[in-house]
């Protein structure tokens, strides 16, 4: 335990020394030090990452002569990382649209092809799938682990707060908030979570004064197919969750009639229901864990757009609600209103939104001529 506490503090203490400096220009990420010695270090960090994710091996050295640049050493991060991580990097539209950290962590570490929402309730299972395990406070993190951010209190209704990619004792990959997928020292990722020094991957004695903060641990996680013992399988799992991807109901634009709108609703009901199915009936407990997966991600679409089946003169009309902003179907506690309650709450939101293309006010628009 000392001696590894010792090899972390000796790291940072060299990193510094030598002005190890994190530096971007638009999406691309680079490291100068007036050491070309700091950025081998990090250079043999970002190998191991390289081959773990990617399965492919960069020259085991780097020419100190071609980084040379004024009195110091420059060496370019976004090519040397795993290829969906640059992918990441380069996601102009990634500022407040696209996956959120947890989903992330999972895209990075091969357990879901898309990039969108995730819930809690889905990264608790991604950490509880067995596919991930939880590294001792002893053990040093690896180059591609998962540091999860976990709220002390019991009482929260969201115990994870934040999930980033390990890449180094100085770097890492993260997505947080509404803000670009970034490299970012990783005390930064630590400072910007309040993460304090004791709650890193702490000892059971130290979690003790962990009450009321956040602190951390690391997780070694496999992919889905790495471990799949039917190709098959993965592909049926893959495919399903980008057709449901596909259907999502925020994807809604204003050229979606009221009928589209239904008929992706009904369409997301009825996978979920052959997802269920099948759940109960597969005997596999990594297919298990594909079709829960699935059926977080198509609750998520669901509630996410707070849906709601209200009777109308033409049968059942799905009502969609915004849940961390305006909408219709919920009142302020998140009880469900009643029809003629619905209706007073489209008037509302049509006399107040002025954002014509607005999709929540053109579905009251549209639900008002049937309810």
């Amino acid at each position: 335990m000392k001696m590894t506490l010792l090899l972390i503090l000796l790291s940072s203490a060299y990193s510094y020394a030598h002005g190890l400096q994190l530096k971007s220009s638009g999406s691309d990420f680079y490291l100068f030090s007036s050491s070309c010695a700091a950025l081998e270090k990090q250079y043999h960090y970002i190998r191991q990452f390289k081959k773990r994710s990617d399965r492919k091996t960069l020259p085991e050295k780097i020419n100190c002569l071609s980084l040379k640049e004024g009195d110091g050493y420059r060496l370019y991060l976004n090519e040397l990382l795993p290829e969906k991580m640059q992918s990441l990097l380069r996601l102009e539209t990634s500022k407040g649209t696209g996956g959120t950290c947890w989903n992330s962590v999972q895209y990075l570490s091969g357990h879901t092809p898309t990039l969108r929402y995730t819930t809690p309730e889905e990264i608790k299972e991604f950490y509880d799938s067995g596919l991930c395990r939880e590294r001792t406070n002893t053990e040093v993190p690896e180059p591609g682990d998962v540091i999860r951010l976990k709220v002390s209190d019991d009482r929260s209704l969201k115990p994870d707060a934040h999930s980033f990619i390990y890449i180094s004792p100085e770097l890492s990959f993260t997505k947080n908030g509404v803000n670009p997928y970034s490299i970012q020292m990783t005390e930064d990722v630590y400072n910007n979570y309040g993460i304090k020094k004791e709650c890193q991957n702490p000892t059971k004695e130290n979690l003790a004064y962990c009450t009321g903060y956040t602190y951390s641990r690391v997780y070694g996680c496999f992919p889905l197919k790495r471990i799949s013992d039917s190709q098959k399988d993965m592909e049926v799992f893959s495919d399903l969750e980008v057709l449901i991807e596909d259907y999502q109901l925020g994807k809604i634009k204003f050229t979606l009639s009221l009928e589209d709108y239904n008929e992706k609703v009904s369409f997301l009901l009825a996978i979920k229901s052959r997802v269920q199915t099948a759940l109960v009936n597969s005997r596999d407990d990594h297919v298990k864990y594909w079709y829960k997966i699935l059926l977080f991600r198509i609750e998520s679409l669901l509630g996410a757009n707070g849906l709601q089946a209200i009777p109308s003169a033409e049968g059942v009309l799905y009502c969609p609600v915004r849940t961390y902003s305006k909408g219709v179907g919920y009142d302020s506690n998140g009880f469900r209103l009643t029809k003629e309650e619905v209706i007073n709450e489209c008037k509302t939101i049509i006399a107040t939104e002025k954002d014509e293309y607005d999709s929540i006010r053109l579905w009251c628009e549209a639900a008002l001529t049937k309810l």
